[in-house]
């Protein structure tokens, strides 16, 4: 395979196995687009899919997907060892409950 100057090869070369399926261009396409921040939505909207579901596949991609989730944990569990969170997790067991 050849290559221009940038790295980039030419639009009409083939791999060295000689089958290239186009589709290999959309699924790298969606790839970078969710990479360099685009939503989920937006990409599934210009490429068509049909479901939310199959877009989903390049969730794993999205840039500091699990920062916020992260941080959001860290800082609950941050302000419990300080004893300043409660919560409403506990079940009241000293009433009893009848069932007919």
């Amino acid at each position: 395979m050849r290559f221009r100057r940038g790295g980039v090869p030419p639009a009409r070369t083939v791999p060295a196995g000689g089958d290239y399926p186009l589709h290999d261009n959309r699924h790298t396409a969606c790839s970078r687009w969710v990479m360099g921040g685009v939503p989920l939505a937006a990409v599934g909207k210009y490429v068509g899919h049909s479901s939310i579901q199959m877009t989903m596949r390049y969730a794993h991609l999205m840039p500091g997907g699990n920062i916020l989730a992260n941080q959001v944990i860290d800082s609950f569990y941050a302000n419990a060892a300080q004893g300043e969170v409660q919560t409403d997790t506990r079940t009241d067991t000293s009433r009893s409950v009848s069932f007919p």
